[in-house]
């Protein structure tokens, strides 16, 4: 809660600024008789209106630029792939023991050869 007052302090008070810095406004004080003080303020709403669209026109002249891509067509091309004849798997066969159990057969890993 603190932190949206503190942005809305900060809104206001760069608002204040900004118009003041601009002339969209002008503050005067008079003092009138018997003690009492008058305080003017001139409001410019068709220089506020036209300071607003001219900066959003320059805000979307700076930014189309960056928007626009261009495409670029590339002619690059895989390199033809040659594929190696692999050796075939060895096949495992079931050998037996003298008693009629399963022998154990280790398969000897594949070799790759370049």
């Amino acid at each position: 809660m603190k932190n949206i007052l503190a942005l809305v302090g900060l809104l206001v008070v760069g608002f204040a600024g900004t118009g003041w810095y601009l002339g969209w406004y002008k503050l005067g004080v008079e003092s009138g008789g018997s003690g009492h003080t008058k305080v003017n303020a001139d409001l410019d709403t068709d220089k506020i209106k036209h300071d607003l669209q001219t900066g959003a026109k320059n805000i979307s002249d700076y930014v189309a630029p960056l928007r626009t891509v261009e495409a670029q067509l590339t002619s690059f091309t895989f390199p033809p792939v040659q594929l190696k004849e692999l050796a075939p798997a060895p096949v495992a066969t079931l050998q037996l023991n003298p008693d009629g159990t399963p022998k154990k057969v280790v398969i000897p890993p594949p070799t790759f050869a370049p």
